[in-house]
């Protein structure tokens, strides 16, 4: 099995990136339609709950993982693809529940901070002045969150990293291409959100084969795809082991 990478230092190219996945999604526009709605719907139900989430994103992130692999590859695929994240479920389950209190620190953080700028705004009315900064820091922290986790479903997935490990090196390389990776983040979401938007909601069935494929180039490029041939086996248990 190939070596996992060393994060390292790695180039952005955004604009080529971003065409290349427009150009795969509408190469098949019809099954990524498909795709997109069967994605949008199973996220709209799954996310209902803390739990609903925990068990149906980093599952279907790994599946859809492999299905861009297969179409960037010229190989065969399939609707049935997205749900082979499921195959690691209990890898997943533990990245998910990571990038959880992640998050939730994240939040815990924020509130602090507003609250004590709330406080200090009740003596100081100049204080409102602060809000915009950190609002505009509250907005690009978020967006940072993409480059520390767009490599997670491939490193899960293809790898099949343990999840602490496999976050751990995307950490690495996000931090080391920091400032690039955010900035596509940004404009990736912004794309989604502006497609999402124009069509009242209606265009999240391109934006979800969009994000994927904009997603799945970035670990092509930065890591790279291994061999089918040495694609670890499909362990029905859930669980991953690391490459070495």
């Amino acid at each position: 099995m190939p070596a996992i990478p060393v994060a390292g230092k790695k180039e952005v190219k955004i604009g080529d990136w971003l065409s290349e996945a427009m150009k795969l999604t509408t190469e098949n526009l019809g099954p990524h339609l498909l795709l997109g709605l069967v994605v949008g719907v199973i996220f709209i139900v799954g996310v209902g709950t803390v739990a609903g989430g925990l068990i149906v994103i980093m599952p279907l992130m790994c599946g859809m993982f492999f299905y861009a692999k297969k179409r960037m590859l010229k190989m065969p695929a399939d609707l049935s693809d997205i749900f082979r994240g499921f195959d690691i479920f209990n890898e997943c389950l533990v990245a998910s529940l990571i990038i959880l209190v992640y998050i939730a620190i994240l939040l815990f953080v924020g509130f602090i901070i507003y609250l004590v700028v709330g406080l200090i705004g009740s003596c100081c009315p100049l204080a409102f002045l602060i809000y915009l900064p950190l609002i505009l820091a509250t907005l690009f922290m978020w967006a940072a969150i993409y480059g520390f986790i767009v490599l997670l479903p491939g490193l899960l997935f293809e790898r099949r990293m343990k999840a602490w490990d496999a976050i751990q090196l995307n950490i690495d390389f996000a931090f080391k291409n920091f400032w690039m990776i955010t900035l596509y983040g940004i404009v990736v979401s912004l794309i989604g959100l502006l497609g999402i938007a124009v069509t009242c909601g209606i265009g999240v069935i391109v934006v979800v084969p969009f994000s994927m494929f904009a997603g799945t180039i970035v670990y092509r490029e930065w890591v790279g795809f291994i061999d089918e041939a040495q694609t670890p086996p499909t362990n029905t248990t859930g669980g991953g082991q690391p490459v070495g």
